[in-house]
């Protein structure tokens, strides 16, 4: 089972909901990783083979530069309360967990 990297911008209520829903899940701002480059937090991703979950583009272009350094998923839902963001990934969690075991590196959830 997958286990998740929190990015910065989104929310400790992710990490809990992430582990609520039997998943390992931590924060950067947990790690003290909360003034890291994205690029440190992808080479720490990778080093502890942990999926990044964020919305930040600059994610989407360093996943492009090497598609196997880390795996990805971005949240492309707009700025939405806490409880909005837990609805819409009700909606798709499931599907979004099988294609990670599948062995998908990036998803996106949203349009």
């Amino acid at each position: 089972m997958p286990t998740f990297l929190v990015d910065e911008q989104l929310p400790q209520v992710l990490v809990r909901w992430l582990v609520s829903h039997g998943h390992d899940a931590r924060h950067v701002a947990n790690l003290g990783l909360s003034s890291a480059s994205d690029i440190e937090i992808a080479t720490f991703a990778k080093s502890q083979d942990l999926v990044v979950v964020s919305k930040d583009a600059d994610f989407v272009w360093l996943h492009a530069q090497d598609p196997a350094a880390f795996r990805l998923i971005v949240l492309r839902l707009g700025n939405c309360t806490n409880s909005e963001l837990l609805r819409r990934l009700d909606r798709v969690w499931a599907e979004t967990v099988a294609a990670l075991v599948a062995g998908d590196r990036r998803i996106v959830i949203g349009p």
